[in-house]
């Protein structure tokens, strides 16, 4: 665990200073999804990697029509619906963003908790898309209910949908005076799946998660989203704020580890997929110059695998 140790006051002149278009402007689509299990069986208790299997396969045989079992050597690679959402390879020539191999994934699965479930039984599911791929709503939300008919997990559990799904689609201007909540108070966080942060080749864990690490990866992820998806990019002095994150300490870090394995049929193997679980908190005056950020992360989640549903937290102030 960090100190908790209460920093002294700082003077609104030690803050960085940016300009009137420095924050991120993303809109979030949140699309609710609703099923009835046909057959009996089970889902592991994080379900999001099972999730996201099915939805890749379903994607690609939507609107496939080479047939290629590899997409990379694909001549429509680089125009294929799949690609873009799945895939998401870098635009060539993107500015700053050119030493990227890949793009981030503009989308999150948020399933229900797994466990046994018996036939008749009840479960949601909860998509998020970002920026254009809104567009594609309908595609992506077919590949879902597609995947779910089909059935999931070892036990194939297998499922309908159980009603019309429910959308709410926004754009969230992180501006201070516009979305963003006035910050009233300390600002808690509390991690609501595991957050799995990896810095300089090591995941980290629960007594060496810094504030500096958390916001630079958050600000990176926020960046590449709205120049990708968004094609709205911020522009602020990113050196700055990621120097002034790493000068502050949490207020409180209460963490633990939680254990967590995912089958990766690619590799025919178990994967570690462990991360943090737990509560932060940093002091108002600390807070203030990050809320735009941490603010919108609460949207797009954070860390590995934040497309199956980890990484997501909540605010508090």
């Amino acid at each position: 665990m960090t100190g908790q140790q209460q920093k002294p006051h700082r003077n609104s002149a030690d803050r960085p200073r940016v300009s009137a278009h420095a924050f991120p402007i993303l809109t979030v689509g949140r699309y609710r999804l609703r099923f009835v299990a046909r057959t009996s069986g089970s889902l592991p208790q994080w379900a999001g990697s099972t999730w996201r299997g099915a939805f890749g396969h379903a994607l690609k045989q939507s609107v496939c029509v080479t047939g290629m079992k590899h997409c990379a050597p694909c001549p429509l690679f680089a125009r294929c619906t799949h690609t873009r959402l799945f895939e998401t390879p870098p635009p060539s020539g993107q500015g700053k963003m050119r030493k990227y191999t890949s793009a981030p994934r503009p989308y999150v699965l948020l399933p229900d908790a797994g466990g046994t479930i018996e036939e008749g039984g009840r479960f949601g599911l909860e998509l998020r898309l970002f920026g254009s791929a809104n567009k594609h709503r309908d595609l992506v939300v077919q590949a879902l209910e597609r995947s779910a008919w089909k059935g999931l997990g070892k036990s194939r559990l297998r499922f309908e949908s159980s009603g019309p799904v429910e959308a709410q689609i926004n754009s969230l201007d992180m501006t201070p005076g516009k979305d963003l909540p006035v910050l009233s108070g300390d600002l808690r966080i509390q991690l609501l799946t595991p957050l799995r942060i990896r810095v300089r080749n090591h995941y980290v864990g629960p007594a060496d998660l810094s504030f500096g690490d958390f916001f630079s990866i958050l600000l990176r992820r926020l960046s590449m989203l709205c120049s990708f998806h968004e094609k709205r990019p911020f522009e602020t002095d990113f050196r700055a704020l990621v120097s002034q994150a790493h000068s502050i300490e949490w207020q409180e870090a209460a963490l633990e580890l939680v254990r967590l394995k995912r089958y990766s049929s690619r590799q025919h193997s178990a994967l570690d997929m462990s991360g943090l679980s737990g509560r932060l908190s940093l002091a108002c005056h600390d807070a203030e110059p990050f809320l735009p950020w941490l603010w919108l992360g609460q949207y797009t989640l954070l860390g590995r695998g934040c497309v199956m549903g980890l990484g997501q937290y909540t605010l508090d102030h």
